[in-house]
């Protein structure tokens, strides 16, 4: 209980001097009669703060967010908030070209790079989630004005509607991680991927991050063939190699 407190309250100290600095940075830009000010201003301005930086990189949130990766989902809705030009860059990996669909899995970071690259390349990707306003904050975050893709909750009818939306050569988003006891993201189910396995589904991993020069970094893999288990470690090996902390997810 005391080390949840103490998390919030270091959370709640990290917000309060992104915002301090960010309000600082706006003043300026007034003062200067500078406009159309880019959220990579604000970014390189914020983050030049090593104090700051130092601090972040010591907090984790329920989405095992830390250091860069906190900074952002503070300093993105403050942007978005003040009606900023908010169109932070997106950096792939590696090159990737999908031409018959597939299921493309992730975990829950509250961002949503998967979709913006999708809705980038005119795939038209389909989610599966239960919170609609959730998807659309996680979409505006990450760049995406409104919501375009279309949605379903996962329940007993889900496997007979991904196999018709791949079967359309559709992309299809899902994430596979869920709650603790603590409420925090830090588990993670292979459903999907004994699924895929099962019925022979295109499948992709994907795993993102925030670099210190603010952009969103993405990186995807696929498609992955092998067992559940040996996709399972893969997936988490990514997740492990691609964001910045010892993000510790389990079976």
């Amino acid at each position: 209980m005391i080390s949840r407190f103490v998390k919030k309250q270091k959370l709640n100290l990290l917000k309060v001097r992104v915002i301090y600095r960010f309000s600082w940075f706006i003043l300026r830009c007034k003062i200067s009669h500078e406009k159309n000010i880019e959220f990579a201003q604000a970014w390189a301005f914020v983050t030049r703060s090593n104090t700051l930086v130092e601090l972040a990189k010591g907090i984790t949130d329920k989405y095992q967010n830390t250091g860069y990766e906190l900074i952002f989902h503070i300093l993105s809705k403050a942007t978005i908030k003040l009606g900023l030009n908010f169109k932070p860059k997106l950096h792939l990996l590696s090159d990737i070209t999908i031409d018959a669909g597939g299921l493309f899995v992730g975990v829950h970071t509250g961002l949503s790079p998967m979709y913006r690259f999708a809705l980038e390349n005119d795939y038209q990707p389909i989610g599966i989630s239960r919170k609609h306003n959730g998807l659309a904050q996680a979409q505006r975050l990450t760049g995406i004005r409104k919501m375009k893709n279309e949605i379903f909750p996962p329940d007993n009818t889900s496997l007979l509607k991904i196999r018709k939306l791949l079967k359309n050569q559709k992309i299809v988003i899902a994430t596979t991680d869920y709650r603790d006891k603590q409420r925090e993201f830090t588990k993670v189910s292979d459903a999907m991927f004994k699924m895929a396995s099962k019925l022979k589904f295109p499948l992709y991993l994907h795993a993102s991050t925030i670099g210190s020069n603010g952009q969103i970094i993405l990186a995807i893999q696929g498609p992955i063939f092998g067992s559940p288990e040996e996709v399972m470690e893969s997936f988490i090996k990514l997740q492990k190699h691609t964001r910045l902390g010892q993000v510790t997810y389990t079976s």
